[in-house]
Formats: structure tokens, C-alpha cells, sequence
């Protein structure tokens, strides 16, 4: 494994991390169901992201068969979990998306710094 395979496998460790942590807070709260079908939605955004990849690049991409086969299990899911304000739902997982990307780029940009110092 070379350092920009290793460097992206942390990366996504990372993530899993932090969307076990918020998964378990949601768990213990469970008034809290719309943040957690926002952040199901965004996790379902992040699958389009991989299949729109794929069709441009023409071919796989790491996560895709996996990713559709979690993404329309999600969204069978979170169909039936009830949820009273749609749009506020919505517009969380525009923000959860959004901090998504941003915590991606700060952990290569982290990673880079790193990837180089021996």
C-alpha cells in the first residue's frame, strides 16, 4: 500500500469515526430522529457523488456497489421512520454534506503535511 492509499484509508477511517460517534449521540437521544434521517441523507448524497463519479470516469470507483446497495436500503429505511419537520431534515443534511466535504479536505490537506515529514 502506497502513502496515498494509506493516507485515504485513514481518511475514511476517520469518517467512519465520526459518524459512529454522532450515530451513537443520536441512539441515546431519540427525539433526535431528524438528525439522524439528515444524516442518512447525506450519506445518500455522498453515493450519488460516487455514481455520477463513475459514469464520468467511465469506470469503478472504490465504494460504488456497495455504496447503491446501502443508499437505497437507507432510503427504504428512513421512508419509514417518522419524521415532523421535512424540511428542516432537508436543509440539515445540506449542512451535514457540507461539513462532510470540508472535514475530506482538511484531513488530505492534514495528511499531506504529514505524508512527507520522516
Amino acid at each position: 500500500m502506497n502513502a496515498s492509499q494509506s493516507l485515504f484509508s485513514l481518511i475514511i477511517l476517520e469518517e467512519l469515526i465520526l459518524l459512529m460517534i454522532f450515530t451513537y449521540i443520536i441512539l441515546i437521544h431519540p427525539n433526535f430522529n431528524y438528525l439522524y434521517v439528515s444524516l442518512i441523507l447525506a450519506y445518500d448524497y455522498h453515493i450519488i457523488g460516487h455514481i455520477i463519479q463513475s459514469i464520468l470516469v467511465r469506470s469503478y470507483t472504490p465504494g460504488l456497489v456497495l455504496g447503491v446497495i446501502s443508499g437505497i436500503l437507507s432510503i427504504y429505511w428512513i421512508v419509514n421512520i417518522p419524521v415532523l419537520n421535512w424540511i428542516l431534515t432537508f436543509i440539515l443534511s445540506l449542512v451535514f454534506i457540507i461539513l462532510i466535504v470540508i472535514n475530506l479536505i482538511c484531513c488530505y490537506q492534514i495528511g499531506l503535511k504529514f505524508r512527507f515529514k520522516k
